[in-house]
């Protein structure tokens, strides 16, 4: 055989490979649409309202602690569906902040649920930089990596999140929507007697769900930048 044709075989077999191995990747444009002056430990943290393409209103945790994105300000980018094992446990996480009442403006679930999470998120992500990982985010890293490696999060679920990234990797923060998906959330959740390990803060929270929990109210100076990291 020729080698121009073993070239072109080969060619013909690793492409389509490699396309399909990789997630499937669509432009679009994001732009986090409020402004946020809550805290969890001194970091601002999600989830945060953005639109993807001009659409309605998303909520999506950041990827990234120790970078910059401004609000009302549109970013270009590539939106993909998750693919590695930490994407799907932030995916997992994303969630279950849903399932347990975020996104929500109540002292207790954001340092019960939303500040942890958004910690556990980036330690999963790997992009803590220097920031000492929280102890309160153990127990959300521990659930998502048991429910990742126990198969229960579906790739019915997974189809459906969507990770947006920078045109220019490392420009500007990368985000994850979060999908809330009850059923999804109740197979992979602790029974309620040990749903203790998450703390009594969020066993309170849970249990007291009936409450009406006010949603977030944008406000502050328009030109402010999300930037979770310490300031």
């Amino acid at each position: 055989m020729r080698s121009y044709t073993r070239s072109f075989i080969l060619t013909a077999v690793v492409i389509p490979a490699i396309l399909l191995l990789c997630p499937s990747m669509q432009a679009a444009t994001i732009n986090l649409t409020g402004n946020y002056s809550w805290n969890y430990q001194g970091i601002i943290v999600g989830p945060y309202l953005a639109s993807l393409d001009g659409g309605p209103d998303l909520s999506v945790f950041c990827l990234d602690l120790h970078l910059e994105t401004y609000v009302n300000t549109t970013y270009t980018g590539n939106l993909t569906t998750p693919s590695t094992p930490a994407e799907d446990e932030v995916a997992f996480l994303a969630s279950y902040s849903l399932y347990l009442g975020a996104p929500s403006s109540i002292p207790e679930m954001v340092n019960n649920v939303e500040g942890p999470v958004s910690l556990a998120i980036w330690q999963l992500m790997g992009t803590m930089g220097d920031t000492k990982p929280d102890p309160a985010a153990l127990p959300y890293i521990q659930l998502a990596q048991s429910a990742y490696s126990q198969g229960r999060i579906p790739e019915s679920f997974l189809d459906r999140v969507s990770v947006w990234t920078p045109q220019t990797p490392g420009s500007s923060q990368r985000f994850i929507t979060a999908v809330r998906d009850d059923s999804m959330i109740e197979g992979a959740a602790p029974e309620p007697g040990t749903a203790l390990f998450l703390g009594t803060g969020v066993l309170l929270l849970v249990l007291g769900s009936i409450r009406p929990i006010r949603r977030r109210v944008p406000s502050g100076n328009s030109d402010a930048g999300i930037n979770p990291g310490p300031r």
